[in-house]
């Protein structure tokens, strides 16, 4: 994993969970990781990736499922 990409993207997160919270984030990714399987299943036939996002969704649901839990 390429630890300065992560850095940078830390940066760009964090002022976006403490402004909307870390639960919407990552409801945000769900619904983002379902659109981006749709439009590769429509654009691409891609039944391997399409399976992927699939399962990067709902990863990211279970997170914030999880999350809301924690009321933070």
């Amino acid at each position: 994993m390429n630890t300065e990409k992560v850095d940078l993207v830390s940066d760009i997160l964090e002022p976006l969970v403490d402004r909307h919270g870390l639960l919407h984030i990552l409801v945000s990714l769900e619904i983002m990781c379902q659109e981006k399987s749709a439009h590769i299943e429509s654009a691409w036939q891609d039944r391997a990736l399409v399976k992927q996002w699939n399962t990067a969704s709902s990863i990211c649901g279970k997170a914030a499922r999880e999350v809301e839990k924690l009321t933070i």
